[in-house]
């Protein structure tokens, strides 16, 4: 079980799933329509996202993020939306 004790690690996440698909950054970021810089920020903690982007990524990655107000372990809330954008 993952707990997310700082932004990097929601970006790990997003990493992963995007190399699990086998996409490059590039591919990830041109379905999703954000910049590689901006996909490269994010999947490093270097800088706060704009969460409507993240949902976007999460969409061409199939997957969807539903967070309420208690600390809780969000890679366990990641779950699979099916058949969205991208490759299985």
């Amino acid at each position: 079980m993952y707990r997310l004790t700082h932004q990097g690690q929601l970006g790990a996440a997003i990493r992963q799933m995007r190399r699990d698909r086998g996409l490059t950054q590039r591919q990830l970021a041109e379905m999703a329509g954000v910049s590689t810089v901006w996909l490269s920020n994010a999947e490093t903690g270097k800088r706060s996202v704009q969460i409507d982007l993240v949902f976007k990524v999460l969409a061409c990655l199939g997957k969807s993020l539903s967070v309420d107000d208690k600390p809780e372990d969000i890679l366990e809330r990641i779950a699979d939306s099916g058949g969205l954008a991208g490759p299985p």
